[in-house]
């Protein structure tokens, strides 16, 4: 354990930062994704619509930018997830 230690502090602050930026990204992802996916799930149950699968946008955050989410569409154009303001996404 030690010596995982040491080697982690031999890196430069820098890369250590660059990882967590990383990290926090992945949460926000995977958070995101599922919460459209509960959202389309929703959404489903209300309005005679099927699921379509995905697109990948990009999303601009405070925390950094969110490459390739992926976000579920519907066979209707009706369908279009509360959870991401259009302003905030990128193509």
């Amino acid at each position: 354990m030690k010596e995982k230690t040491k080697t982690l502090t031999k890196q430069p602050m820098e890369e250590i930062l660059n990882f967590f930026q990383q990290e926090v990204n992945n949460l926000i992802k995977n958070l995101l994704e599922k919460l459209m996916l509960e959202e389309r799930r929703i959404y489903l149950e209300k309005v005679e619509d099927y699921a379509n699968g995905f697109y990948t946008r990009d999303l601009l955050t405070k925390y950094g930018k969110v490459q390739d989410l992926k976000v579920p569409r519907g066979m209707n154009v009706s369908f279009c997830t509360a959870i991401l303001l259009e302003r905030s996404v990128l193509n």
